[in-house]
């Protein structure tokens, strides 16, 4: 990703909320590591070989379940680790 902060949206969207569920797949492959660490209270993928396929699986199947694929998101913030200050800004 070039710029994060301005394509984070079509990430999400992407992955969540697209209608074409094909692209769910492809933005996974496009945007993250093979070696993906997936954490949430009803699963766990450990970091690994094929972990990020196994994480797609988990998304098309809770893309599935739920039949609102509606996602909302109010801000996104700016944040370096470089910054003197602690706190991320809002754009």
């Amino acid at each position: 990703m070039n710029n994060p902060l301005d394509e984070i949206f079509d990430v999400f969207y992407n992955i969540f909320t697209n209608p074409d569920k094909s692209a769910l797949e492809k933005e996974v492959k496009r945007t993250f590591t093979p070696d993906l660490e997936f954490k949430h209270f009803l699963a766990f993928v450990p970091a690994g070989i094929g972990s990020r396929e196994i994480i797609i699986s988990h998304y098309k199947f809770f893309r599935g379940v739920y039949h609102s694929n509606i996602l909302d998101i109010h801000e996104k913030y700016k944040f370096s680790p470089f910054s003197l200050s602690s706190s991320p800004t809002i754009e």
